[in-house]
């Protein structure tokens, strides 16, 4: 599921998703004020027990998922399952790094070269995130990691 087999492009723009794209289109400005307010208020409670993404002052973000880090490979499955028992869903997007799917084997690299990288694939999750998030829902969802840190 997660082994890219070739080099290619991921395009899943159809004309369905275009017309709601299209659509959205007009409140644009509004949901990526609200994603970065979600992304605001995660960063302020989970700041001091996860690594949290930090933006660049005067820089936004569109906020497409809301990654985190844990200390260790422990840690975040600790979490992540203390989460699941409690019905937040996460995500971990790239479990296999790039460098180590089989598109890329003919690559000259070896387990020291992209060391950074293979420890973010072991340490990094997704938290919720979308512009409809509620206050609630945020308090809720980082009083779960706190709870089990």
């Amino acid at each position: 599921k997660y082994d890219n087999i070739r080099i290619g492009l991921n395009s899943r723009l159809d004309t369905l998703q275009a017309v709601i794209l299209n659509a959205k289109l007009t409140i644009f400005d509004e949901e990526l004020a609200m994603r970065n307010k979600v992304a605001s208020m995660y960063q302020q409670q989970l700041r001091g027990h996860l690594k949290v993404p930090e933006i660049k002052a005067g820089y936004i973000s569109s906020w497409a998922q809301f990654t985190v880090r844990a200390k260790d490979e422990i840690e975040r499955d600790k979490i992540l399952q203390h989460l699941k028992n409690n019905n937040i869903p996460t995500a971990i997007y790239y479990p296999i790094p790039i460098h180590r799917s089989t598109a890329y084997a003919n690559l000259k690299s070896n387990t020291q070269t992209l060391v950074t990288c293979d420890k973010l694939s072991r340490t990094v999750f997704s938290l919720p995130m979308h512009p409809y998030l509620k206050q609630v829902e945020i308090e809720e969802i980082c009083s779960k990691i706190k709870e089990i840190l």
